[in-house]
């Protein structure tokens, strides 16, 4: 199952790279809004909010597909899985549903 392996190595570096975004950029919001959601781009640039959806859909707009990290303030990553109207399964990393892979 080399295929298997390959894609757990994959989310296991992205779960490490979107820490590494969260604690650089975004950790420093924990006082005024945990429980609210933020989206983290590459260079640092913050979109926060109430509705997760709506911050992964201006950060999608803002920040290109793949290119931005999505997490609760002050929550530990977590995994979900959410099934999609098309029929699949796919993978929500971390504490979001904005979660695309990068390019």
């Amino acid at each position: 199952m080399p295929d298997k392996r390959r894609l757990q190595d994959w989310i296991a570096k992205r779960a490490r790279e979107d820490d590494d975004l969260y604690q650089r950029y975004a950790s420093g919001l924990e006082p005024e809004h945990r429980g609210e959601f933020v989206a983290i781009s590459q260079e640092g640039q913050l979109i926060t909010g109430s509705d997760e959806l709506t911050v992964a859909k201006q950060a999608l707009q803002q920040f290109g597909p793949g290119s931005f990290a999505l997490r609760r303030i002050g929550e530990q990553a977590e995994i979900r899985w959410r099934r999609s109207t098309l029929g699949p399964l796919l993978v929500t990393l971390p504490s979001g549903s904005g979660f695309l892979p990068r390019g």
